[in-house]
């Protein structure tokens, strides 16, 4: 017959394997996220202020990654008393 004792020690050490094995699944798995989540500059869209582009009339190229920003006036501009011009931009981003 078994003593309190000794049915105690079974149980408290498979809690600590458990324990230990979940500790090690969640440092296996937690990092892969961030490592995901970074992309290669290459792949990079829209309008980056700090690269350098070749700009036109209506177009920006990033020299770097080939990213094509288009930016094409809708309407007129207009202007308000205290100086501020707006208007409608129909915009357009890619990576060709």
């Amino acid at each position: 017959m078994l003593d309190s004792a000794s049915t105690s020690r079974p149980s408290g050490h498979r809690a600590a394997v458990l324990s230990a094995l979940l500790v090690l699944a969640a440092g296996l798995v937690l990092p892969t996220g961030t490592a995901l989540a970074q992309t290669d500059p290459n792949l990079h869209r829209g309008f980056a202020p700090d690269k350098a582009f070749a700009v036109g009339d209506i177009d920006s190229v990033n020299l770097f990654n080939g990213n094509l920003t288009l930016s094409v006036p809708v309407g007129g501009t207009y202007s308000d008393d205290g100086g501020l011009t707006y208007g409608l931009l129909l915009t357009y981003n890619s990576n060709v």
